[in-house]
């Protein structure tokens, strides 16, 4: 009897198991000489992205806040002081995005991003810590989130179905 139910049971977690890896989501990673991780594809710069899991921000160029801008409803959402890589402090503005796309798959709603005059995006624990657990893997360099805010692909895919009637 203790048998079967140990059976049950593991077989129960390795459903579980299997249905949590099932949703989780890899991408790609470029390295530079100096190390350090992007995500994306450098020819677009609305995608690119350089993994900072030191930043506690999302931070996005003007250009890509500006290119999201006109495709979403974008609100502003106060001022802070933000901590800079340097040690220098600077007050920025802080957005809410209504939808914060990585790739094709995994999709972050409401997401709160500063927007500043750096050289790329910056993906900080503002949207890693919501995709927790993550891995990162360094060869081949991989990043897997395996929490997307995928709500909105069903909806969408729900208006899409609806509008094809």
């Amino acid at each position: 009897m203790r048998h079967v139910l140990f059976r049950r049971v593991l077989g129960s977690i390795v459903l579980v198991l299997a249905a949590a890896q099932a949703h989780a989501v890899s991408f790609s990673l470029s390295t530079s000489e100096g190390g350090t991780l992007y995500l994306g594809n450098a020819t677009d710069e609305q995608s690119y992205f350089l993994l900072d899991t030191g930043s506690s921000m999302t931070v996005l160029t003007r250009d890509t806040f500006n290119q999201l801008k006109k495709q979403q409803a974008v609100t502003e959402a106060g001022l802070v002081v933000a901590k800079l890589a340097n040690g220098r402090k600077q007050r920025v503005q802080l957005y809410n995005i209504p939808l914060l796309s990585l790739g094709k798959s995994c999709h972050f709603s409401n997401v709160s991003v500063a927007v500043m005059d750096t050289g790329h995006n910056i993906l900080g624990m503002e949207v890693l810590s919501r995709a927790a657990p993550i891995s990162i893997a360094l060869a081949p360099a991989t990043l897997t989130l395996n929490q997307c805010d995928n709500a909105h692909t069903a909806m969408m895919e729900s208006t899409a179905h609806t509008d094809a009637r």
